[in-house]
């Protein structure tokens, strides 16, 4: 069983509205068999680090259950295409996810209103495959020396480098 937390609804703010309120939550009900599901969009609307948020469920019971993909402006739960905004913040969500051992799949939750549904849906996938290859580029023992380091301006410099050869 899976809790997709949400900030907002149209009607009103939703109980369970943060990743913290999460594992709050799924420490009380202490089952195996609950966790977490992360949708970007709504750990954005939050103004939550995605990567972060991924991070916590792993510190707190290795409660990641499923993942779902989107973008947003953080003001609204849009399901624009993976990508549109926040191409940095992906990098570090992909980085997040395998560094805590995520092995399951994928999902987008897209709303292409104007859009065509599966151009929509291959753009998502190309995005993906894209930023993974970037985080392949650099290498997860590069990435973990940037963190570790925390110099900023060389972390900015190799991300960029990585993704505008």
């Amino acid at each position: 069983l899976g809790v997709e937390y949400k900030i907002k609804e149209p009607r009103t703010h939703c109980f369970v509205g943060t990743v913290g309120k999460t594992i709050l939550l799924l420490h009380a009900v202490d089952r195996p068999n609950v966790g977490a599901i992360i949708d970007m969009g709504h750990a954005l609307a939050a103004y939550e680090n995605c990567a972060e948020s991924i991070a916590l469920l792993k510190m707190h019971g290795d409660k990641l259950f499923s993942v779902h993909l989107n973008d947003n402006y953080r003001l609204w739960d849009d399901d624009l295409m993976v990508g549109s905004i926040h191409i940095i913040e992906y990098l570090e969500l992909l980085y997040w996810l395998e560094k805590t051992g995520y092995d399951y799949f994928y999902s987008l939750d897209i709303w292409p209103a104007r859009e065509d549904g599966v151009g929509a849906a291959s753009e998502c996938i190309r995005w993906i495959k894209g930023l993974h290859r970037v985080i392949e580029k650099i290498g997860m023992e590069e990435l973990e020396g940037l963190i570790q380091e925390g110099d900023a301006v060389k972390a900015s410099a190799t991300i960029r480098e990585a993704l505008l050869p």
